[in-house]
């Protein structure tokens, strides 16, 4: 009797297709379950969308499979010599990878080795690392077309439209109109911060229309509370304090006793419906703005709240950090030591914006003829160009250098308001120092002869 050899191929060809069946999903779920965590924790930022380290790309499998500048990373039939895992597992730091940061876990190792051996298997409809760089607030802002919507008399505004727009899209009907006592209630607490009056109330009452209530919001944003009410709000963004704030710490050094200035133009400014974009313009460069606009100066106490006396690079981080996000909203800080982790921000960006602060200085000291709020006699002494009794040498205040401009800067910048200024230090030093910078730019402000408003100015002395 003949014996087919397909006979004996059978049971070991359906072993096979079984095994592969039973182990390539198992397989694809070690893989998004545990080796793409690692690459995404510890490998995207160098290896993802915004950085791809010699052609590497790690956040799917087929970009894994389909290797670097330098080759295949991953080989399935020579498992140790798979450039992946001999990077991974070097004990050399200049080839070790992930280069910074503690190595990865022998168990994270062990399992990308066995990956690499079940042949690097991942989803067929695995997606890659989406670009942050096509995220909707990098892109230009466009101007959308009014949706059409079902009940279009529900809309009193363009943005009723796409609220409502939004309804019909899960199929939900709006509730009615809030009464007219909980609406006025509501426009005033959000305008203002307190409720209406009895008077007003029984007005709005016996007369709901969409007219009145144009009138009655008009009225709000007119009133100087609105500007109080708002700018509470705009201070914790922009972190506005009378102190500098660290508990515990004498904060004398680093807090501006004139940065109330700031407050009351941040109100001031809201009051007079100035836009957001002015005032954001003012906040970084009122110097070159409105160099003689007394009323745009305290602006820079934006910078001034920043600054630290004993750190100046301290002082240009939180510029950095804290303008980002305060106007941008994105955390630049993380990009002082390295690249961004997520966002398109590299380290060249950071130290770029960081650029646009490097100038800044603050000048604090006390200028002959003006008294001084602090109302020590010492440092009225050194006004009136007098030698304390200190036994320190004060010269003209007003023209030569001070031989001791370092202790009076000391002791008057505690007390006198901040005068905010952007200059070359090497050209300050040569040119006369501390009472150069007085002279040239120290002016009295429109309100009082004898203080100072936050001023800003870059660049060299002339």
């Amino acid at each position: 009797m003949e014996v087919s050899p397909l006979r004996f191929m059978r049971p070991p060809v359906a072993v096979i297709l079984c095994l592969a069946a039973t182990t390539s999903p198992a397989a694809d779920v070690t893989y998004v379950s545990r080796i793409k965590k690692v690459f995404q924790h510890r490998c995207y930022a160098c290896h993802g969308s915004l950085k791809q380290e010699a052609g590497l790309r790690l956040d799917t499998g087929q970009l894994i499979r389909k290797g670097s500048e330098n080759g295949v990373v991953v080989n399935k039939t020579s498992v140790d010599s798979s450039l992946l895992l001999k990077r991974v597992m070097s004990k050399d730091p200049a080839e070790r990878m992930p280069p910074i940061g503690m190595p990865l876990e022998p168990g994270e190792i062990a399992a990308i080795r066995s990956w690499i051996a079940a042949g690097s298997p991942s989803p067929a409809d695995e997606e890659p690392e989406a670009d942050p760089r096509d995220h909707w607030s990098f892109r230009p802002p466009v101007r959308p077309g009014l949706p059409v919507i079902s009940r279009p008399e529900w809309a009193y505004n363009a943005v009723d439209r796409f609220v409502h727009a939004r309804y019909d899209q899960h199929g939900l009907a709006p509730v009615g109109d809030a009464d007219p006592a909980v609406l006025l209630r509501r426009v005033h607490l959000d305008l203002v911060g307190f409720p209406p009056s009895g008077e007003q109330l029984k007005a709005f009452r016996a007369d709901p229309s969409q007219a009145h209530y144009r009138r009655v919001v008009d009225r709000l944003l007119a009133s100087p509370r609105y500007g109080e009410r708002w700018g509470r709000h705009w201070m914790d963004v922009w972190r506005y304090s009378d102190w500098y704030g660290r508990r515990k710490v004498n904060d004398v050094r680093n807090s501006a006793p004139q940065i109330w200035r700031w407050r009351d133009w941040i109100i001031e400014s809201l009051n007079s419906d100035k836009s957001y974009a002015r005032m954001v313009r003012e906040m970084l460069a009122a110097d070159e703005l409105s160099a003689t606009d007394d009323s745009a100066w305290p602006a820079t106490g934006y910078l001034i709240r920043n600054y630290f006396s004993l750190n100046p690079n301290e002082w240009m981080r939180h510029s950095v950090e804290f303008t980002g996000k305060a106007f941008l909203g994105l955390t630049f800080n993380c990009a002082h030591c390295h690249d961004h982790k997520y966002d398109p921000i590299t380290h060249d960006d950071y130290f770029r914006m960081r650029a646009f602060f490097e100038p800044m200085g603050v000048p604090r000291t006390c200028i002959r003829g003006h008294a001084p709020p602090c109302g020590s006699a010492w440092c009225e002494s050194l006004t009136r160009g007098r030698t304390p009794r200190r036994g320190s040498t004060v010269g003209e205040m007003s023209g030569t250098r001070t031989r001791n401009a370092g202790r009076l800067h000391r002791v008057c910048r505690r007390f006198w308001p901040t005068c905010f200024r952007r200059f070359n230090r090497s050209t300050c030093r040569s040119r006369g120092g501390i009472p150069a910078l007085v002279r040239i730019f120290n002016r009295p402000c429109s309100r009082s002869s004898d203080v100072r408003w936050p001023t800003l100015a870059r660049g060299s002395i002339e």
